[in-house]
């Protein structure tokens, strides 16, 4: 029975199949022998000696097909492992390369979001400097004129009283207003006056005309713009 077991286990393994042959073959010619010898009633020592040899023969196939089978199980049990870690590294790469893909991703990303974000500070500054552009800064009227009057009024008496020229021009203002808001009581001089033009053009000619002018002034106090 255990002569069987150890046959179908050894047909599985290409490598044991000549062992396996010389087995079946010696085991066949020890069966016939020992049929021979059952004939006989005595045994000489050759039949004897033969009988030894081929029953020593027998116990080293048994032992050679032992280990070989024990290795050939060594083997594929190592063939298995390094198939796992062969998937193990192929996935750990495939991992690595989406890593890499999606950092490259945050980083065009962050690229991007960096550009628009300097885009939109450069409109935001160009978009300032436009408003501050058209704004015309009175300074030396006196706190409390404007209660009065108000702003656009002084600002069309500057403009009669210094520009003649420009006296008839119709300039239009969006806002007027003191600047800071608030009055500063340890500051003696008056707040700057801030008229916002609703052309820039129109603002370059008031400088244009207080540059010639040079003295410019309301009601006596002399002023600046």
């Amino acid at each position: 029975m255990v002569f069987c077991i150890s046959a179908v286990t050894v047909v599985t393994s290409p490598f044991s199949f000549i062992i396996l042959v010389i087995w079946v073959l010696s085991l066949l010619f020890l069966v016939s022998l020992a049929r021979g010898l059952s004939i006989l009633f005595t045994f000489s020592k050759n039949q004897l000696l033969v009988l030894l040899i081929f029953s020593i023969v027998f116990r080293v196939s048994i032992l050679l097909m032992s280990s070989l089978i024990f290795l050939e199980h060594s083997f594929a049990e190592i063939q298995t492992e390094l198939r796992a870690v062969k998937t193990r590294m192929n996935n750990a790469e495939e991992q690595i390369s989406d890593m890499e893909d999606r950092i490259m991703e945050i980083t065009q990303t962050g690229q991007q979001i960096e550009n628009q974000m300097k885009k939109q500070e450069s409109n935001i500054r160009d978009l300032w400097d436009n408003i501050k552009w058209a704004n015309l800064c009175i300074i030396g009227i006196p706190e409390g004129v404007e209660k009065d009057k108000g702003m656009e009024n002084i600002f069309e008496e500057i403009n009669a009283g210094n520009f003649p020229n420009l006296k008839d021009t119709d300039f239009k203002i969006q806002e007027a207003q003191r600047a800071p808001n608030k009055l500063n009581p340890k500051r003696p001089a008056p707040r700057d006056i801030i008229i916002k033009m609703a052309k820039v053009k129109d603002k370059e000619r008031i400088l244009k005309a207080a540059r010639e002018k040079q003295n410019v002034n309301y009601k006596g106090t002399p002023i600046r713009l």
